[in-house]
């Protein structure tokens, strides 16, 4: 069995320690982030959700959950 280091991040502004080599599919699985309208916001750049599998949270990463504002 392979453990894995921890590293330190930011999520909507709070620091957490996270799985190394954490994806952005994992983490928000892991916040119950898995669905619904939200956008993802990786160190001040959108990440769309094709990229979660691909997108890997570094240390010192910032990923912010914004809920889209939408009226007319």
């Amino acid at each position: 069995m392979t453990v894995k280091n921890k590293i330190n991040m930011q999520f909507n502004g709070e620091r957490i320690d996270v799985e190394n080599d954490i994806t952005m599919a994992e983490l928000l699985a892991q916040k119950t982030l898995s669905e619904g309208h939200f956008i993802v916001v990786l160190n001040d750049e959108l990440v769309v959700q094709t990229d979660y599998d691909d997108t890997v949270i570094k240390t010192n990463d910032a990923v912010d959950i914004l809920s889209p504002i939408t009226g007319g």
